[in-house]
């Protein structure tokens, strides 16, 4: 289950920021399967970054058009000013939005496989990209998360499938949630934090839904992403101390059964998303020191 390229490129600009060398920043990335496309989207972000506002006296002078006779014959280089450019570039994107938030509202409903899933998908990525504040970033995630388990059931109810890809991404997005909250002040890193929790209690009793439901042969592969479920769960507990209990919650009974998850074969999906949950909070912990 690796991490998604936006999620990421998030948190080497952070560390950038704080003085880090980007090459030292991307070297800890080299395994993922997209590094060469993290790779230039975090170069090509800094080259954005980096631009300055050119000095006054390099602003050409238009007035000197209306003069034929002042006109030198030689044709100089124009330099554009740098706030004209980002109004140029920022009018592309404003258009892009607009185009794409009329295509949004008739793929919102849109699940993997449908034409316009991918149009859903990207237009998630450039509401996110367009969130400036942290605990804006942290809540779209969170809420990103919850639309995935969403999508999964309804793929299920429509057609029987199971997309394990989705199970992946709200993971991802819910964990990115929580590593979030770190640089948040304490009032909305504590309330990022339980709300946290309480997501993923949730998404383990629609994981529990999702494998009931689920046609027979798909129950192992889910079973695994229940279980990692579970022990999300336990984990903030052990960690941060809330234990949520919902009524509606009957207990995951199943779950050493239909996994396999014993002391002599452990989950392989679950250790390596508790793997992850727990290197993403020491990380976020290490970030705020």
């Amino acid at each position: 289950m690796k991490e998604s390229v936006e999620n990421i490129l998030d948190k080497c600009l952070e560390d950038v920021s704080s003085g880090r060398a980007p090459g030292d920043v991307l070297d800890g990335y080299k395994e993922h399967p997209e590094y060469g496309r993290l790779q230039e989207m975090l170069y090509f972000a800094l080259d954005l970054n980096n631009l300055q506002t050119p000095p006054a006296t390099e602003i050409p002078d238009f007035s000197s058009l209306l003069d034929p006779a002042a006109n030198d014959p030689v044709k100089k280089k124009l330099v554009y000013p740098f706030q004209l450019i980002m109004r140029i570039a920022a009018t592309f994107i404003l258009a892009s939005i607009i185009l794409l938030a009329g295509t949004s509202q008739a793929s919102s409903s849109a699940l993997p496989g449908d034409m316009l899933y991918p149009v859903k998908r990207n237009f998630e990525r450039l509401k996110f990209a367009c969130t400036f504040n942290g605990k804006g970033k942290a809540e779209f995630k969170m809420a990103c998360s919850n639309l995935r388990l969403s999508e999964a059931i309804k793929l299920n109810e429509r057609c029987g499938k199971t997309d394990t890809g989705l199970f992946t991404s709200m993971f991802d997005d819910s964990r990115y949630a929580l590593e979030k909250a770190y640089s948040l002040p304490s009032s909305d890193r504590d309330e990022i934090i339980f709300r946290t929790a309480y997501l993923i209690k949730k998404q383990k009793e629609g994981m529990m839904q999702l494998y009931k439901s689920a046609p027979e042969n798909d129950r192992t592969g889910i079973s695994h992403y229940l279980c990692a479920c579970g022990k999300r769960d336990e984990l903030m507990d052990s960690m941060f101390g809330i234990k949520i209990s919902l009524p509606s919650e009957k207990g995951c009974s199943y779950m050493e059964t239909c996994c396999g998850c014993t002391e002599d074969a452990e989950c392989r999906v679950s250790s390596e998303e508790m793997a992850k949950m727990k290197k993403s909070i020491q990380y976020a912990v290490h970030r705020k020191r």
